[in-house]
């Protein structure tokens, strides 16, 4: 699963983020506010900021995050100072 496969987002300044069709939502949307590709919204994040600060993680995990029936989704490290 790429990481805009299920988002919709509104946002308060009248601009709709997609990341799948919804089509009754764009269907009473279009033409009111921009409707904006969750990818184009991450470059334009990115090309105001530069970007995300490239993590400096140590190998120590500190913690889990699981899904409810206990399946690990990711591992928590430890931040190097």
């Amino acid at each position: 699963m790429s990481w805009n496969t299920k988002i919709t987002k509104v946002e308060p300044n009248h601009l709709v983020t997609r990341g799948y069709r919804q089509e009754d939502l764009i269907d009473k949307v279009k033409g009111e506010i921009d409707i904006v590709p969750i990818d184009e919204l991450r470059e334009m994040a990115y090309d105001a900021t530069g970007g995300p600060a490239e993590a400096n993680l140590g190998e120590e995990i500190i913690g889990l995050t699981m899904y409810f029936d206990g399946t690990v989704l990711d591992n928590i490290r430890r931040v190097k100072e």
